[in-house]
């Protein structure tokens, strides 16, 4: 249920937040985005109590504009480009099937992009 201190916050962007919970430092967040992983939440209050942790959601479908001009602009400022870059693998519109298996199998690590567009690339 609680494991060891890893971290005080933790952004959440395409499971279920619950594996993330139990390493949360005290009085740390987990941010929560989308409903990929189900509406489900399989956990117990004892890290939101015994820890204070918060659970966030992110509001991605009806945060307004200005938010999200906001938001982008700090992402431009403090993004380091170097780590996302390096966390960062490229498949071709037309590798999409064949690289699939990996993705499947746990062998990807970090963000895929696939430029539907190489002209705009």
């Amino acid at each position: 249920m609680l494991s060891g201190f890893r971290s005080e916050r933790c952004p959440d962007f395409d499971r279920n937040p619950v594996r993330l919970i139990p390493g949360i430092r005290n009085r740390g967040v987990v941010a929560a985005c989308g409903l990929a992983g189900g509406m489900e939440l399989p956990t117990t209050v004892a890290p939101f109590i015994l820890r204070a942790v918060t659970l966030v959601g992110i509001d991605s479908v009806m945060c307004s504009k200005p938010e999200r001009l906001i938001a982008w602009q700090r992402l431009a400022k403090e993004l380091d480009m170097a780590r996302l870059d390096a966390m960062t693998t490229e498949v071709q519109l037309a590798d999409v099937v064949a690289f699939v298996p990996q993705f499947l199998e746990g062998k990807v690590r970090g963000r895929i992009l696939v430029p539907v567009n190489p002209q705009l690339h």
